[in-house]
């Protein structure tokens, strides 16, 4: 017997025994084929419409709240570095800190973090109760 008679064609393959490509990259030498078999029934599942019932998208509103931070951040830092007076006055008002209000400022600046949490939980808190009661 010749060595063509044992070798299959692709088209006397079986269904399931993925053909391999000449644009086959994958890692391990798998066909690409072999993510999505058609006579699968679970590929058929994932692929439908999503139901009905599907639940509506939550605000982030940490996200929210951490955006218009930076923002704000981002709009105070053009303001000074934007206007050479500007920068100037903020260069001088610097210079003048003492230890003690530097102090100052960064318990303010802590005080206003933790009220920044707390204000999220309040929120978070309220988007869970209105999910529970739906």
């Amino acid at each position: 017997m010749s060595d063509q008679s044992t070798e299959q064609t692709p088209t006397e393959q079986s269904s399931t025994e993925p053909v391999p490509s000449a644009t086959d990259d994958s890692a391990e030498g798998t066909s690409v084929f072999d993510t999505l078999r058609f006579d699968d029934p679970t590929a058929a599942q994932q692929t439908s419409a999503p139901q009905a019932s599907t639940p509506k998208p939550r605000v982030r509103s940490g996200a929210i709240a951490w955006g218009l931070i930076v923002c704000a951040t981002a709009v105070v830092v053009l303001l000074i570095v934007g206007v050479p007076a500007n920068a100037a006055a903020f260069g001088a008002w610097t210079a003048s800190l003492t230890p003690a209000v530097i102090v100052i400022i960064g318990v303010i600046a802590l005080g206003a973090f933790i009220l920044l949490m707390a204000l999220l939980s309040l929120i978070r808190r309220g988007q869970r109760r209105r999910r529970a009661t739906v």
